[in-house]
């Protein structure tokens, strides 16, 4: 369903819960390993790293930008660009986040149960979004559907924020029991085709790690 669809039905049928209040994080990595390949094969190595990631809580977006996301095409098919006009920020945010816990590769593949504890999740947590450093928070386009973190739990049950970008074949998960983050990236191996009398490397698979704390601009 497209979402301009989806922001019809949200206007018409559901009334959406008031977004909780949750802090921003900043993480920063102490270390950085992977897989690289010659052409003998593949090879373990260390990186060095300055990686900085923060995971801003859907709370913490700037009123200004919360404006320009709502105009742009994450709520309407590109050129129809009305937006939200005769809605409040707050109003503008709670229907983000609906939306935002739904932009999940598998969300259409799950039970109806399991898409209802998803959008629950969302509705008592709130949906992060995460960046690097080098990345201005104040634009719109740091809030596309790649950029969403959730809220989760590991196999002790404790809680987690997770974030999982399919187009790029990385991941991101931080503990909030442990403090602790990891990034990691398959790279390009799978779908490496080597021209003929010639050698390119397949981008190295990548790890990195660190702590977060929490983070107040």
């Amino acid at each position: 369903m497209r979402l301009i669809c989806l922001v019809s039905l949200l206007a018409s049928f559901i009334t959406v819960a008031e977004v909780p209040s949750k802090p921003d994080y900043r993480c920063v990595a102490n270390r950085a390993y992977g897989i690289t390949y010659d052409e003998d094969g593949p090879y373990p190595v260390k990186f060095n790293t300055d990686s900085v990631f923060f995971l801003m809580h859907i709370s913490n977006i700037p009123d200004k930008t919360l404006e320009d996301i709502s105009k742009s095409s994450l709520f309407f098919d590109e050129g129809v660009g009305k937006g939200m006009p005769n809605s409040s920020v707050e109003e503008i945010r709670e229907s983000f986040n609906y939306i935002a816990s739904m932009w999940n590769p598998l969300f259409d593949f799950l039970t109806p149960d399991l898409k209802k504890f998803v959008r629950d999740k969302a509705e008592s947590q709130g949906v992060y979004f995460i960046r690097r450093s080098n990345e201005n928070p104040n634009e719109a386009r740091h809030y596309y559907p790649s950029n969403v973190c959730r809220h989760v739990t590991d196999y002790n049950d404790r809680p987690a924020i997770a974030c999982y970008n399919a187009m790029q074949r990385d991941s991101f998960i931080f503990s909030l029991y442990m403090g602790k983050f990891e990034y990691s990236s398959i790279g390009s191996w799978v779908d490496w085709v080597p021209k003929a009398g010639e050698y390119r490397k397949p981008d190295s698979s990548y790890f990195e790690q660190g702590s977060c704390e929490e983070y107040y601009r």
